[in-house]
């Protein structure tokens, strides 16, 4: 009877023991109004679920119907802009977190719990569902958002199609400066997902000719949409690519006929910097397509305005087939 009070006693005071720890981590927590930052996030979820209607968003699959969340409770707002740096850390933990294994096992058995059992059956809300609302609710804590870059940026390869969308457009939101998505686009770029850094350098209509070097990345990509859409940029870049030269040279003989076409119209927008470029342009003047043909000879004609080139199909419309 004695051991078992004293294991009774040694059972209660480890309880106390951990509660007295438990209180003491939670009390070191910044609060606002006697509430964490976890706390207050809750409650702006709880609102914006509660005001969600319904539309469609254009994803790569294919059109999704899906709930928008309403706005943010104001006084839940509010306390997150107060808590500042402390509400973004915990956001972006948020961010970070993704339904486990055994998660996506108890969201199927819930499924299969009769309907008038289903009250019974605690239902928390998944971690994939928190992290795309994080995300969304981060542009609305002002500067001290830009510390979530990094968390936003990783995000686009979490394979979540709601969080890619509300971590998309968060970055669009918050306006990151090139120097700030450097570090980011480079990890991507060595991750060989040059097709997001194509799509961030056009989304975020970053214009700095320091993106050139990650763009060329993207032409030796086996992406052949990524290769399109990093020469659509280029050639927006005009003077800025010259460094790029070299390797357009290589590219106006890729096998995609559209990458040959575009290939040429930027190197014509680069201008006369891109005279090393010539010689293959020349060439690809009797390329098997004809639009590269066009495009080559116009690009030829701003490169070297007074070069003489083959006459193009609109010039010799009786030229023999």
């Amino acid at each position: 009877m004695r051991k078992r009070a004293a294991k009774i006693l040694i059972a209660l005071a480890v309880l106390a023991c951990v509660g007295v720890a438990l209180g003491l981590w939670l009390g070191r927590k910044p609060t606002y109004k006697g509430k964490t930052a976890s706390a207050w996030f809750r409650i702006s979820y709880e609102s914006r679920q509660a005001n969600k209607t319904v539309t469609t968003l254009p994803m790569p699959t294919g059109p999704m119907l899906v709930e928008v969340p309403g706005d943010p409770d104001p006084e839940a707002l509010a306390a997150l802009r107060a808590l500042g740096t402390n509400a973004v850390s915990y956001l972006v933990a948020t961010i970070r977190r993704s339904d486990s294994r055994f998660d996506r096992i108890y969201w199927r058995a819930v499924g299969l719990v009769p309907s008038w059992l289903q009250w019974l059956v605690p239902k928390p809300v998944p971690k994939s569902w928190l992290a795309t609302e994080a995300a969304a609710i981060l542009p609305e804590l002002g500067p001290a958002a830009r510390s979530s870059i990094p968390a936003l940026v990783a995000s686009l390869r979490s394979g979540n199609p709601l969080l890619n969308h509300a971590a998309r457009d968060a970055l669009g939101r918050i306006r990151p400066r090139f120097d700030e998505l450097a570090p980011c686009l480079g990890e991507l770029a060595r991750q060989g997902d040059c097709a997001t850094v194509c799509a961030l350098i056009h989304d975020l209509h970053l214009r700095d000719s320091a993106t050139v070097p990650l763009l060329c990345e993207a032409l030796r990509t086996t992406d052949r949409q990524a290769r399109r859409t990093a020469l659509m940029l280029l050639e927006q870049q005009g003077p800025n690519a010259a460094r790029a030269v070299p390797l357009l040279v290589t590219t106006l003989q890729d096998p995609d006929s559209e990458v040959r076409y575009l290939t040429a119209r930027t190197l014509g927008e680069i201008g006369t910097i891109a005279c090393p470029a010539l010689e293959a342009l020349k060439r690809a003047c009797d390329d098997t397509n004809v639009m590269v043909q066009n495009a080559s000879r116009r690009a030829i004609g701003k490169i070297a305005p007074g070069e003489d080139h083959p006459a193009s199909s609109d010039e010799a419309p009786f030229a023999r087939p």
